[in-house]
């Protein structure tokens, strides 16, 4: 019996970079193996590829209560699918503003 969405191996780093102690830079990588899903639309179970996304966040904190954050999830545009049949989204960019009132 193949137990779904089991890799055999993941795995995941992190650097982060702090020039300052207002500014930093976060990097990620992980690392998720091929693995195995299912579908009502076949019976045998389908071997999913294994995929490395990077996601990245570069901070600057303003004052005690305020930080300014630029994130990219999927820097480098990884096509992934942790489920058969649905693709993950591209890449990402977002803008946050955290105030701590």
């Amino acid at each position: 019996m193949t137990l779904r969405r089991r890799p055999d191996w993941t795995g995941g780093v992190s650097l982060l970079w702090q020039p300052k102690e207002s500014h930093y830079l976060d990097v990620r990588a992980n690392y998720v193996g091929s693995f195995f899903d299912s579908s009502r639309l076949q019976d045998t179970p389908i071997k999913m590829a294994g995929y490395t996304k990077v996601d990245s966040t570069l901070g600057w904190r303003i004052n005690d209560g305020v930080e300014l954050k630029f994130i990219a999830n999927n820097l480098f545009n990884s096509g992934y699918e942790e489920t058969v049949g649905f693709s993950n989204p591209g890449r990402e960019f977002r803008v946050q503003l955290k105030v701590t009132l």
